[in-house]
C-alpha cells in the first residue's frame, strides 16, 4: 500500500512540475529552459497512471491482497487500462491543455479523432473501475472487524468522497460536456 502511495504522490508530482515547467519553457519565457515540448508532453498522460493507481490502492488495502479471488481480474483490467489510457492520450494530436499554442510533439495527426474517441472511453471504464474498487472497500469494512476495521474506515471516509466527485465528473461531463 505504501508503494501504491508513493508512486500517486509521484506522478502527480511529476504532472504539476511538469505543467509548470512548460509554462515556464514555452509561455512565460521561451528558449530559457530546454525541452518545454517534452515537458508539456509529459503533462498530457502522466495523471492517468496516478488516478488508475486509486482502484489498486482500494482493491488491495489494509493487507495487500483483494477481498477474494473474484476481485483479482479487475487488478489485471485496471494494469490493461492504465496502459491503454495514458498510451491514448500521449499520442493523441492537437494542442495541449494549459498551452494552447502548443501541439502534441509525439501525436499521430492521422488517428486523431479516434484516439480521442479511444482516451475518452479508456478515461470513463477507469473511473468506472475505481468506482468499483469503492465498492470493494466498503464490502472489506463490513466483513472486517477490530483493528482491520478501524484502518478501513478512514479510508472508506476518503473513498466515499472520492467516489462521489467522480460521480458527479463522469455525470457532469457526459450532461454538460
Amino acid at each position: 500500500i505504501g508503494w501504491i502511495l508513493s508512486a500517486i504522490g509521484f506522478l502527480w508530482a511529476c504532472n504539476i512540475f511538469s505543467g509548470l515547467y512548460a509554462i515556464q519553457a514555452l509561455v512565460t519565457d521561451p528558449g530559457f529552459l530546454p525541452a518545454g515540448e517534452v515537458a508539456a508532453w509529459v503533462g498530457t498522460w502522466v495523471v492517468y497512471p496516478a488516478f488508475g493507481l486509486l482502484a489498486y490502492l482500494f482493491l488491495l488495502f489494509p493487507d495487500g491482497r483483494p477481498l477474494s479471488p473474484r476481485w483479482q481480474p479487475l487488478l489485471w483490467i485496471n494494469s490493461v487500462l492504465i496502459v491503454a489510457v495514458s498510451a491514448v492520450w500521449a499520442l493523441t494530436p492537437g494542442p495541449i491543455a494549459g498551452l494552447e499554442g502548443i501541439r502534441n510533439p509525439l501525436g499521430i495527426e492521422g488517428y486523431g479523432v479516434i484516439l480521442e474517441f479511444a482516451g475518452q472511453l479508456f478515461f470513463y471504464a477507469v473511473d468506472v473501475l475505481v468506482l468499483v474498487s469503492v465498492v470493494s472497500v466498503y464490502l472489506r469494512l463490513r466483513r472486517a472487524s477490530g483493528e482491520e476495521r478501524q484502518q478501513i474506515e478512514w479510508l472508506v471516509y476518503a473513498a466515499a468522497l472520492l467516489g462521489i466527485v467522480v460521480l458527479v465528473s463522469v455525470v457532469g461531463d457526459l450532461f454538460f460536456g
